[in-house]
């Protein structure tokens, strides 16, 4: 599908690409970047400009970039996704990345055509723990090899040769050299370097220096040197033909010396390529150069085996794993390390006498496993399995094993190196077990959300719906997944009362009483209208306010209470003339326009009358109700001063006053709060409003009445001192026919539409009307409404719908934090 035929400019895709989290790039078929997203540019360090037209031969090698074409060309002539793993080379660092590499066609000038988007993730800190766990573990089993070695007596020329293999094996790469001295000469002799093609040769490289003067030398006796292009460096002026031979461009060149700062060795390690400073590689230079000069000073001098052994042990003590030797021949423990005690918890002099007591500690269900792996080991093995120690508890352990041979080579030693691993194998467990509660949980919400029946759908800080259940594409007529990445306010249907964007809709949402609903129009794929009822909650992620929402087809409620309306509607009006004929009729009674009746009589139709006079005003407030709903009413919109208004009110509701023993107390501010609407409804609203307050507030009581302007718009509160409003009647207070007190028996009389009515006209006029209430506290209702300068546009004359913004669906808005 080309990605025009879903976002309408560059820019949308520019925008889609930016969105995402991870690293992306588009390549053309000449390998250039032609899109980077804005991950991307961040991770290089570099503007978009910077980025665009380059190819990798920009950033790559020519090797590595003729590698990554011919991945691209594969990708184009495939059209399979390629995974890679690349090592990008920075100025100090570098970083490892994995990229996904697949084809997106994209609509250019001259028609659709394929490019290579790419997806990037970095896995620079994963892959460098798993490079210092793999040295430090390399480093551990050289160190138990050459111990070993040592351990058993091996000729010199054997240790050195296992020590040079090991260092070479520690720095990844690496080619060690091992120099002896000659007695009394200065020079350095070759003595050991396995990766030599004729070794036999070996005594024709030698170094002609004076330690104690020559340049470089000195830093030598303290630590390792690194020096770059050994060739023309004077200390290699006798041996540069192996320098050149295998292409060295590096060396890391340290001194051995014994206990009293004699020189017994020197220990160089060459690379093909420039190597920079490495804590890792002089740390194990370090350890191996103590493990040379134990190897020499145990085969020249006799007399201090004592100290050689000192030094020895302290190595082992030093390891935290548990180093053992055995013989080869028969299978007896000629060394073990203390960490033996610490592992198994037993007496360390038992398993030379019993040496089967480490086997019997095995478990069960691991144990011919073992002896399996053992038996076949012949060049080393390496086995993990659970071992018992004394106490009963079971341990994991990681047995790694490795020959030591003789010059003829034969095994006569086995070296091994045994870790516990107890912690690593509970966290894998522990991190199974949470991944498979993780699965479980979210296949039960996705199998909750894709069975419910009501649409829930979820939306982004931006507002794009990041996913939406079968229900709701269902009732949409999207198919499965399209609606996702698109903008909630390109579904909206604005009109009077509804909001026409995101910004207006979170706005309702948040000034929205929690778990209730409100109706919103939503617009379906084939340009019909879905009317539902919604409910919308917020979340708090690190990303931003998230939003899930939870809407309801309110087609068959709004089917039925038409149909109620409607059939109300019809009684209303039938019965609306002739009560008006009888209400006139008790009137004219009342007023003696058939001659004097007895008093009994007059009492008698001045009730009549009153109720009459009652059902009249029930009967024009369902007829108001019928006319919003339907769009009948119509409103004459026009600049009105809300703090006038107010006090006209107050003034015509003095008579209620009077009658009910109350007073009103009048507040307005010192200017102006001109508002756009309609005086006679907005009249109707706030003497409703004081009708009630006056009727619930007790007698010999104040009813406080104020105008003020905030932020602009203009907002009138009442607030009366009755017993407030039950926790039960918060919720459909609003609603038609709503009574606190739904009894026959009630006190306060009223038709239950009165509040109902205000909130259809304040919403007419886009505002909003609330309350606050506290039990025994009295209630205020508040109505707020928009100063005339804040009002955008006209303000429709009438119920008709206002024309669909074409924009809507390209515009995002958020609302202000």
């Amino acid at each position: 599908m080309s990605l025009t035929n879903a976002f309408a400019t560059p820019a949308a895709v520019q925008a889609v690409y930016d969105a995402i989290p991870a690293p992306v790039y588009v390549k053309d078929r000449q390998h250039r970047l032609v899109l980077v997203n804005r991950a991307l540019t961040a991770m290089m360090g570099l503007e978009p400009a910077e980025l665009l037209g380059r190819s990798d031969a920009d950033f790559y090698g020519p090797e590595d970039a003729a590698h990554y074409w011919a991945i691209d060309d594969q990708v184009f002539a495939t059209g399979e996704m390629v995974e890679t793993e690349e090592a990008l080379h920075e100025a100090d660092v570098v970083r490892y990345l994995i990229t996904r590499k697949q084809i997106v066609q994209i609509e250019t000038p001259t028609g659709p055509e394929p490019f290579i988007v790419a997806v990037i993730s970095d896995v620079t800190a994963s892959r460098k723990a798993e490079a210092r766990a793999t040295r430090a573990a390399r480093l551990r089993e050289c160190e138990a090899r050459v111990m070993g070695a040592i351990a058993a007596n091996a000729p010199l020329e054997d240790l050195l040769r296992i020590a040079a293999e090991a260092m070479g094996e520690v720095t990844a790469g690496g080619r060690a050299c091992i120099y002896l001295p000659e007695e009394g000469d200065g020079v350095l002799r070759l003595a050991a370097a396995p990766w030599l093609a004729q070794p036999e040769a070996s005594s024709l490289y030698r170094v002609q220096v004076d330690p104690t003067t020559t340049e470089g030398w000195d830093d030598a006796r303290e630590g390792a040197v690194l020096v770059a292009y050994p060739e023309n460096h004077p200390m290699w002026a006798d041996y540069q033909d192996m320098v050149r031979e295998h292409q060295l461009r590096t060396c890391w060149w340290t001194l051995v010396a014994d206990s009293e700062g004699r020189l017994l060795a020197a220990l160089g390690v060459y690379h093909a390529k420039l190597l920079r400073e490495s804590r890792a590689d002089l740390a194990a230079m370090a350890q191996m150069r103590d493990l040379i000069a134990i190897a020499i000073e145990r085969t020249r001098q006799e007399e201090k085996l004592f100290e050689t052994q000192q030094r020895f042990d302290q190595l082992a003590n030093a390891i935290d794993d548990t180093f053992w030797i055995v013989d080869g021949r028969t299978g007896e423990f000629v060394y073990m390390s203390p960490g033996y005690s610490k592992l198994t918890g037993s007496d360390l002099e038992a398993i030379y006498k019993n040496p089967r007591v480490w086997t019997e500690a095995i478990h069960e269900d691991d144990r011919q496993r073992v002896r399996d792996t053992v038996r076949r080991g012949t060049d080393g093995f390496r086995i993990e399995y659970r071992l018992r120690r004394s106490d009963g508890t079971m341990r994991w352990i990681s047995n790694k094993a490795f020959p030591v041979r003789d010059a003829q080579g034969k095994v006569f030693r086995i070296a091994g190196l045994t870790h516990d691993v107890t912690a690593l194998k509970d966290a894998e467990a522990a991190a199974h077990a949470n991944m498979q509660r993780a699965q479980a949980e979210t296949a039960r919400r996705h199998a909750i959300f894709d069975a419910a029946s009501d649409m829930i759908l979820t939306v982004d800080c931006g507002g794009r719906i990041e996913s939406i259940n079968r229900a709701g594409e269902l009732m949409l007529g999207y198919p499965p997944g399209e609606l996702v990445g698109k903008l909630l306010s390109g579904r909206l249907n604005p009109g009077p009362g509804r909001p026409a964007n995101l910004s207006e809709l979170l706005e309702r949402v948040r000034r929205h009483e929690p778990g209730t609903p409100f109706e919103l129009e939503l617009v379906r794929r084939d340009g019909s209208i879905l009317q539902v009822d919604a409910n919308f909650g917020e979340l708090s992620e690190a990303r931003g306010i998230h939003f899930v929402a939870i809407l309801r087809d309110s087609t068959e409620r709004k089917r039925v209470e038409r149909s109620k309306d409607e059939f109300i509607s019809t009684v209303s009006h039938e019965l609306r003339t002739p009560l008006t004929s009888i209400a006139g009729s008790l009137g004219l009674l009342t007023g003696g326009a058939a001659g004097e009746m007895p008093d009994k009589a007059k009492r008698l139709i001045s009730i009549a009358e009153n109720n009459s006079r009652r059902l009249v005003r029930l009967i024009n407030d369902i007829l108001d109700i019928e006319k919003m709903q339907s769009g009948a009413m119509k409103f004459a919109f026009a600049p009105v001063d809300l703090g006038e208004l107010a006090t006209r009110a107050v003034e015509a509701m003095g008579g209620l006053a009077v009658e009910l023993g109350v007073r009103f107390q009048l507040l307005t501010p010192e200017g102006h709060a001109i508002i756009r609407g309609d005086a006679d409804r907005l009249t109707q609203v706030i003497t409703n409003l004081l009708s009630n307050a006056a009727k619930f507030s007790p007698r010999d009581q104040a009813v406080e009445v104020a105008v003020a302007l905030e932020g602009g718009r203009a907002r009138i509160s009442v607030r009366d001192s009755g017993p407030g409003i039950p926790a039960e009647f918060r919720s459909r207070i609003f609603g038609k026919f709503a009574q606190a007190d739904a009894s026959d028996r009630r006190q306060k009389g009223g038709t239950g539409l009165g509040l109902a009515i205000c909130k259809q006209i304040v919403e007419r006029h886009g505002g909003r009307i609330w309350f606050d209430s506290s039990p025994g506290e009295g209630a205020t209702f508040h109505v707020e409404l928009p100063l005339e300068k804040a009002v955008s546009g006209e303000v429709a004359t009438s119920a008709t719908e206002a024309p669909r913004d074409p924009l809507a669906q390209e515009r995002s808005f958020l609302p202000a934090v």
